[in-house]
């Protein structure tokens, strides 16, 4: 066998070798972006199954409250609920459910400092379980946000981004409430 023969067979043994491992990066690269963004979306279920479950239990302290609360503030909270129910895209819901819990928070931060309200005992079980539901929306948000927070970054990673572009990994969208600061009664 020749020199140029060997060197031939080498250099064909080596491109092969890169277009092997090249391939191997290409699928495990695609496979880790799909299991992120599916570890996204079962976080976004998770998520939205607590909105739903604020969503129905909404209305319920709502109307004990109705008398004490102006009615323009009422019936923006249900349309707020209404609306973020309807919503398909994972975006602009967490837009709406953004307000809704602000709204909420500064809602009843309002009516507890009225005390008569506060006296009726439906209105203190229903908001102790919507607290709840609040308390499980935040667990829920912050496994969404962390599922987020990594596959966004993933995405935007040298040299995965190239993949991300070729196959459309789109990215998600962080879900912040701010905190309603609650003034001291005085």
């Amino acid at each position: 066998m020749s020199i140029l023969a060997i060197v031939g067979i080498t250099i064909g043994a080596v491109v092969l070798a890169l277009i092997v491992a090249a391939i191997i990066w290409l699928v495990v690269t695609y496979n880790f972006l799909v299991k992120l963004r599916n570890t996204v979306d079962d976080a976004f279920v998770a998520l939205n199954e607590q909105f739903k479950r604020r969503h129905e239990s909404a209305p319920s302290v709502l109307n004990s409250i109705k008398n004490a609360v102006k009615n323009e503030e009422y019936q923006e909270i249900l349309d707020l609920i209404d609306s973020a129910k309807k919503k398909k895209n994972s975006t602009i819901q967490l837009t709406h459910e953004k307000e809704l819990s602000c709204k909420l928070a500064k809602l009843f931060a309002d009516v507890e400092k009225k005390t008569t309200v506060i006296t009726e005992k439906s209105y203190e079980e229903d908001k102790h379980e919507l607290d709840l539901i609040n308390d499980e929306i935040e667990n829920a948000s912050k496994y969404y946000n962390a599922a987020t927070k990594i596959y966004n970054a993933k995405r935007m990673m040298f040299p995965s981004n190239i993949l991300a572009k070729w196959f459309k990994f789109e990215p998600y969208t962080i879900y912040e409430v701010e905190v309603v600061e609650l003034e001291a009664a005085s």
